[in-house]
């Protein structure tokens, strides 16, 4: 956990130009009828300076060459971990 912790936080700098820290984690299960969208942990960041959000949402997925990090901010209607992680799916993000 402590390197997923890692590999975010300087993800958020890399995109954002924000310093952050974790603050909690959210274990999610998204899942439309009998076909599961997402399981895994989405970690809450704390970030400072961003003109319009104060938190981030980020979680990282598995693919063939290792996992791939996803930032999303708690902005219009993503206000919680599970509507970050279905706006990315609704985005096709994966």
């Amino acid at each position: 956990m402590d390197e997923a912790i890692e590999i975010l936080t300087a993800e958020i700098e890399l995109i954002h130009g924000c310093a952050s820290r974790c603050e909690s984690y959210d274990r999610l299960v998204l899942d439309h009828g009998e076909v599961e969208l997402f399981e895994g942990d989405v970690f809450v960041f704390q970030i400072d300076g961003h003109p319009l959000a104060d938190t981030a949402f980020a979680w990282l997925v598995a693919d063939e060459e290792g996992a791939i990090p996803f930032i999303s901010l708690k902005y219009g209607p993503v206000v919680d971990a599970a509507t970050a992680v279905e706006a990315a799916i609704s985005l096709g993000a994966w």
